[in-house]
This record gives structure tokens, sequence and C-alpha cells, in this order.
């Protein structure tokens, strides 16, 4: 069963990790493995291309990350490895290429890309606990970290110390994000809160707001930093500035996508019906049914392209989401599908499915056999503009 897949920057080729603990790479266009397979001895749980397409981070379990260079398929340096067993979590800063770790031991870590080796000490808080959640500032000079002991803390890229602290929270912290500008970070917790911090004044901003009854509290920015989204067995919509509810939708999200305009969020939960909200009026634009069991959806790079994909059905769809309808036939599988992704210029789907494989399929084809040759254009203009 394939349990991670990941693109390439080009697009040209695609990362595979399987139930059985090897990994491999494939050229898209031949399909032909071009690296692999490796075998790491445990279910590959997490993977990524690095943003210049020369390495690999593959993560064998929770506390391990190696990482392979591309060029020569050899592995660089020793995996990172913490002493403990301790679940990571992680970060990546590109511009330094380094990437940042975070433990159950309460502590976050700096790796070098090249070397595979530690940068200095870890880094600790004393009486922190347990830390799942990191999130990296916008300008990527500070680390936003949410632990068990109910505290957010800003941390130093340069430093490696604390420079905020806030307290507030009464259980785990379980998500952090930024905000567009970097000027406030959002927390939820298994409190059931939502808190917003500001970064200069280091006060609450916002909250405590009751945004779940008995789920902890995942939140995310809007893409113009108004808005924030809470997620659970409801969906609501807070204000960024003043805390207060502007809606709430009777729905468990399970998954949400912002359009980068702010205008539009795409939302699905456990009824497999995939709504689009108007977000000036909060209500339901486009209702895309007849794809049940959805497990992932995928926006491509222009947004005009949506992909769902169906355990239950075997099946991926792709939707046009200019005019709510769907575009060409079903994409059937062997198996159930769980997983999609969308290479960085959109002109590729992969998919990965319980029969063990990761199937490939061409989105220009299908858009161009549908007679849809506007999106194609559109397409190459929005990945022209990204680099």
């Amino acid at each position: 069963m394939v349990t991670s897949v990941c693109w390439s920057p080009d697009g040209g080729r695609l990362g595979s990790g399987f139930l059985d603990g090897t990994f491999r790479v494939w050229n898209v266009q031949s399909r032909k493995t071009i690296l692999g397979p490796i075998n790491v001895g445990q279910m590959i749980t997490s993977s990524c291309y690095s943003t210049d397409g020369e390495m690999i981070s593959i993560q064998p379990d929770k506390s391990t990350i190696q990482l392979w260079n591309i060029q020569t398929h050899q592995p660089i340096g020793p995996p990172l490895h913490q002493e403990d067993e301790d679940e990571v979590s992680s970060a990546v800063s590109s511009r330094r290429r380094r990437i940042l770790t975070c433990s159950e031991d309460g502590s976050i870590r700096v790796w070098d890309l090249e070397s595979g080796t530690q940068v200095g000490d870890a880094w600790k808080d004393e009486g922190s606990g347990v830390m799942r959640t990191i999130s990296l500032s916008p300008d990527g000079t500070m680390v936003a970290s949410g632990s068990h002991d109910g505290a957010v803390r800003l941390w130093d890229v340069d430093t490696g110390k604390v420079v905020r602290k806030w307290i507030g929270h009464t259980r785990h912290v379980w998500s952090v994000c930024w905000s567009p500008d970097g000027g406030r970070v959002a927390s939820g917790s298994m409190d059931h809160t939502l808190r917003v911090w500001d970064v200069r004044s280091r006060d609450t901003i916002i909250g405590p707001i009751e945004a779940t009854s008995n789920m902890p509290v995942l939140a995310r920015y809007s893409p113009d930093g108004r808005m924030i989204a809470t997620s659970g067995l409801q969906l609501k919509i807070w204000d960024a500035n003043t805390g207060e509810l502007l809606k709430k939708i009777q729905i468990k999200v399970v998954c949400m996508a912002w359009i980068s305009d702010g205008k539009t969020l795409i939302s699905y939960g456990d009824s497999g019906i995939i709504r689009k909200l108007d977000t000036a009026t909060w209500t339901e634009t486009a209702r895309l049914e007849g794809h049940k069991g959805i497990k992932d959806i995928s926006l491509s790079v222009n947004e005009r392209i949506l992909a769902s994909v169906s355990a239950n059905q075997k099946t991926a769809r792709l939707w046009d989401l200019k005019n709510d309808k769907l575009i060409g036939p079903p994409l059937y599988h062997e198996g159930m599908v769980r997983s999609a992704v969308f290479s960085e210029d959109g002109k590729f789907l992969a998919t990965g499915c319980d029969d063990g494989r990761i199937y490939t399929w061409d989105v220009s084809a299908i858009i161009k056999e549908a007679g849809l040759d506007n999106l194609l254009v559109s397409l190459d203009a929005s990945h022209s503009q990204s680099h």
C-alpha cells in the first residue's frame, strides 16, 4: 500500500513510500523507477522534496528523518535521529537549507540539509512538556510552538531562545498558525478554545473563544488575514480582529481550502459533499455531489481545478471550479484511493491507492479531451508567475 507521495518541483519525478518500508522515485514521462527501491525497514510515514529538487527527506518513523541526494542516489550523512523515540514534527526553512523538528521531549532541533547533522544544541524551555506543533513565521525569522503545558512560545531562529511566552490555554496546544503578515499567531487547544496573540505587544488580543465542544481546535487564517476558520463538528468562521463569530455551518469538516483571493472557502466532511462558500455572504454557492467516501481534496496551482478522491468508489474526479462542473469521466483505480496531489505546474495528478500503486494522471490530456484548453493556458501562466 502507498503511504506517501511527493512531486519534484519541476513535476518530472514522483517519490512514493510504501507500507513495506521501501521508497522509490519515478520518472513521470517514462514511468520507470529512477531511484530505489530504498529499503528503510519500516513503513514510510512522510516524504518531501527540497525546493531545489536536489534532495528528498524520508521519514520512516516518528523520530527519524533521512536525506537522500537525487543526483548521486546516496544518503546525505547519517539519519537525523533523536536519541529518544519521541514523535517528531517539522518545518523547513528553504532559505537556509535547514530543517527544524519538534518532539514529544519538548525540544526543537535544527538540522543542516547538506551534512545531515544537528546544528547547535537542542532548543528547550523548562516545563514545556510534549511539543507536537510548530510553525515557521512568514519571514523565516521565528518559530511558534505549542506545548503540553498550555503555553505558546516564539523562538528566535538565530539564537534558539524563547523571545515570547504566552500563557492562557489550560490544556495542550494543538495547533499554531501565523497571520499572513506575521504580526499575529492563532492557537487552538485541547481545552476547546481559540486564542490570537499579538507578536509585538505580547498580549492576547482575541480569546479565549470556545471554538468546539469536544474536539481539539485546528485554526487556519484566511489569505488576507481578516478571518480565521476552525474545523471540527462544525465549521466556524471568526473575525480575526474582533473574535466575532461570523458563520457557523452545521457540518463536520475534515479538511478545508481557501482560494487565494479569500473570496471562497471550499470544505468537505464525512457526508462526501464538497461545498463552495462565498466568504462575503457566507452562503453556499455550489454543492459538488456524486462522489461519496471522499478522503482527500487537492487544488491545482491556478485554483481552477479541484481533485477529489474516493475510497469507496475507488475513483478520482476532477472539477472545474469556474463553472462547478466535472471534467471528464471518473478516473478508476483497482483499490481504495486515499490521497491526491497536483504537480507544481498543475498538469499532472498523482493518487495513492490501497493496491500498492501510485497512479499518475495526465491532467492536460484530460482537459484537452474535454475541450477546456483555456484551463491549460491558465496553468502555464500560473506556473510562470510562481517562478
